[in-house]
């Protein structure tokens, strides 16, 4: 009976362990779906906006570029703007948006 008593406390440090680490795990493969998550948008996504004008965020601070998008290059989308035409890297955008057309 002794000896019982001496094994319980390890058995519940073991399991308490073994649960964290399973935690873990789980918050590192969620982690990794938002990161891969970030990296969805494609070329192909953005070859369909050509000849629309439409706003691209390009960060958290708001920093956004607006205009008329006219061609699709690697990771470079080319927009034209009041000021002129504009190179936007395409790795930096987090949201496309589009007016909508009447």
């Amino acid at each position: 009976m002794n000896n019982t008593a001496i094994y319980i406390p390890i058995f519940i440090v073991f399991i308490v362990i073994f649960s964290q680490q399973a935690a873990n795990r789980d918050m590192f493969v969620r982690k990794n779906r938002k990161r891969r998550g970030l990296h969805a948008m494609t070329n192909a996504l953005i070859e369909k906006k050509i000849g629309k004008t439409c706003t691209l965020v390009t960060g958290s601070w708001s920093s956004s570029v607006h205009g008329k998008i006219v061609s699709v290059n690697e990771n470079w989308i080319e927009v034209e703007t009041k000021q002129g035409a504009r190179l936007v890297n395409a790795e930096f955008i987090t949201e496309i948006r589009q007016k909508k057309e009447k």
